[in-house]
């Protein structure tokens, strides 16, 4: 009896990735329109990297829009001083405290005094008497970038910054050379801006530059001065 011999055939092994890869060729090849995941991958990556970039841009300009600077005056000293602060742009509400350092070095203050604020020219300062009994306030001059007016202690900055025909400042030049004028000029317009009276300022200096004698400038200080007043608001 002739045995019987039974042929084994044995079937190549195959890696089981590419197994996957070939069932996801033959997939693609039966329906085309179905999505691709590496190529997904590709394409949302810009999308991300876009977005964080257009966030990023809105909040650094959402940032620069909260900030807020600009000049007040010590209606005691007439110091200047910069203060700072952040505010939202579309509800007004201001987001942290204010922050205040000394403004850039301009003519009539002086480049020795309290760091974080410039004071008086001591021409000028030498012919006060005394310090006022009125509180002290720290009152606007101007906000920077700011389509409206200045406040009004601008009234006062911008009269003592004129310039001179030297291009010096003006005032402590004249309170040099009129010393018994500029002791009728200083205290008057100290009182003044204590009392919160800066729009009577121009008629005062207006009348310190008249060729008058030292007694009609005098009196006519004095009278303006206490006309201003009795013209004041009460506390």
């Amino acid at each position: 009896m002739t045995p019987t011999t039974t042929a084994h055939t044995h079937k190549p092994t195959t890696d089981p990735a590419d197994d996957r890869r070939v069932g996801e060729a033959a997939r693609a090849a039966a329906n085309p329109n179905q999505s691709q995941p590496y190529k997904s991958r590709r394409l949302v990556w810009p999308v991300i990297l876009s977005t964080i970039l257009g966030l990023s841009v809105l909040g650094l300009g959402y940032f620069q829009a909260t900030y807020v600077s600009g000049i007040e005056l010590n209606s005691h000293t007439w110091e200047q001083r910069v203060f700072s602060f952040r505010r939202d742009p579309f509800t007004g509400v201001q987001l942290g405290g204010v922050r205040h350092n000394a403004p850039v070095q301009i003519n009539f203050w002086t480049s020795v005094a309290n760091p974080r604020a410039k004071k008086l020219d001591p021409a000028i300062q030498a012919h006060w008497k005394g310090k006022p009994t009125e509180p002290v306030r720290w009152d606007l001059v101007r906000m920077d970038d700011s389509p409206l007016p200045g406040g009004r202690a601008s009234i006062l900055v911008d009269l003592i910054e004129a310039p001179g025909p030297n291009a010096d400042a003006f005032w402590p030049s004249w309170s040099n050379l009129h010393p018994q004028r500029a002791a009728v000029l200083w205290p008057a317009a100290q009182t003044l801006v204590a009392h919160d009276l800066y729009t009577q300022l121009p008629q005062l200096f207006t009348e310190a530059l008249l060729e008058n004698s030292l007694e009609e400038f005098s009196s006519s200080v004095g009278q303006l001065v206490k006309r201003a007043l009795a013209k004041a608001p009460q506390p």
